[in-house]
């Protein structure tokens, strides 16, 4: 049996080591997980709900939790991130 690696159900077995470097972002992937954020972030400023319809207040809600979603896991990247960060920093004082 082949396993899809691609599968969202398929979990990995990380060693504390493996997992900590796995969360720490370096420059760049920090800076593409900042720069979406704002782009997440100006998308959910600017929503608005198209008509005041019971459809168009449904089609609102669906975009502002899925762009919340989008805030939420981009934020919990750099904390997680950050919290790596002052762990190591703690570990070498």
């Amino acid at each position: 049996m082949q396993i899809n690696l691609n599968s969202d159900l398929i979990t990995y077995t990380l060693e504390d080591g493996e997992q900590e470097a796995g969360s720490a972002l370096n420059y760049l992937q920090r800076a593409v997980i900042q720069n979406r954020r704002v782009e997440v972030s100006a998308q959910l400023l600017s929503l608005t709900p198209s008509t005041m319809s019971e459809e168009g207040k449904e089609t609102y809600w669906q975009q502002e939790a899925y762009l919340r979603g989008q805030l939420d896991i981009l934020t919990h990247l750099i904390a997680l991130s950050d919290a790596v960060s002052s762990s190591q920093s703690s570990k070498e004082s």
